[in-house]
């Protein structure tokens, strides 16, 4: 989602010759070369050409950026990684490298967060040894939305908002999410790329402001769509005894507010987000529109919600 938005921003200046590769088949362009391969296999074919800039949003772990490193020949070397970094240690300012685990904080993670973390982790210390600095950033992205967004974020809770039945909050949702704009992170990330500024610091993040409470963005759903359905707090331990699948699915309830900081791309470009409430609304309105079902989680949730409010 967002590599395409990257894509059709710098296509659309004229002044960039662009080389994707991707598994995904994607139409022939003037200007533009794609390369339907694997990463490992698409990189083997453009080891003898040069590039300005690498964009870099699937290199998982070490071995990924060394394959890039290795065998590629160009300027800069962005690799894309997650504001979730600092789960891995929260005394650590979301700019800065993760040099100590906070192994109880890392062990409260599901297993799939872990090892992406402890991966993502291990690619971004392999630049910090291998490459000088201004040669390569780490971009840390924060949780965004926008459309056409695979991982179904939005869609949970417009699936189940869409039935005007109650909906379960977590804890009572009080937490922190800062959640971006796809078609923002987009607009501003080429602007970087493409702007003059020298910028040493290597890891550098796009959080979009302070956030809002989770329960205050599900109002926020509810009104773009004209959903009346009541919230119904259950907390987390009652959940993990009685129905743990829906905190494995709910996308929000494991958020919590990061200090945005002096290498944040929003400030560096003097700028700003867009306010959630300007385009939430409408993407939550186009997500109804495809009438999403809540899959068959939803009944289970519906008979605890009916212990809580008889």
């Amino acid at each position: 989602m967002l590599g395409k938005k990257i894509f059709e921003n710098l296509y659309a200046t004229g002044e960039h010759s662009i080389v994707i590769i991707s598994r995904r088949q994607m139409k022939e362009l003037p200007g533009c070369r794609f390369i339907k391969e694997e990463r490992s296999a698409g990189i083997l074919q453009v080891t003898d050409e040069k590039f300005d800039l690498i964009l870099d949003f699937i290199a998982y772990d070490d071995t990924a950026a060394t394959e890039v490193v290795e065998n590629l020949d160009f300027e800069k070397y962005i690799l894309i990684s997650s504001c979730w970094m600092v789960k891995l240690n929260h005394t650590n300012r979301i700019d800065e490298f993760i040099d100590t685990i906070d192994e109880n904080q890392l062990a409260i993670l599901p297993a799939v967060t872990q090892k992406y973390l402890l991966n993502k982790r291990a690619a971004e210390n392999y630049l910090k040894k291998r490459l000088e600095p201004g040669r390569f950033h780490i971009i840390r992205l924060p949780l965004f939305w926008g459309e056409e967004d695979h991982t179904r974020r939005l869609e949970f809770y417009v699936s189940r908002l869409l039935d005007n039945s109650p909906i379960i909050l977590v804890g009572g949702a009080q937490n922190i999410c800062q959640i971006g704009y796809v078609n923002d992170l987009a607009a501003h990330l080429v602007r970087l790329f493409t702007s003059r500024l020298l910028i040493s610091q290597p890891v550098l993040e796009v959080l979009p402001d302070n956030g809002e409470k989770v329960i205050d963005v599900l109002r926020i759903i509810a009104q773009g769509i004209d959903s009346n359905s009541p919230f119904v707090q259950i907390n987390v331990p009652e959940l993990q005894d009685r129905l743990p699948d829906y905190l494995d699915q709910e996308p929000l309830w494991r958020e919590n507010s990061i200090v945005i900081s002096q290498n944040n791309i929003y400030k560096l470009l003097d700028s700003q987000s867009t306010a959630i409430t300007e385009w939430l609304p409408a993407l939550s309105a186009l997500e109804a529109s495809k009438m999403p079902k809540p899959g068959r989680l939803r009944e289970s949730e519906k008979d605890l919600i009916s212990e809580f409010i008889r």
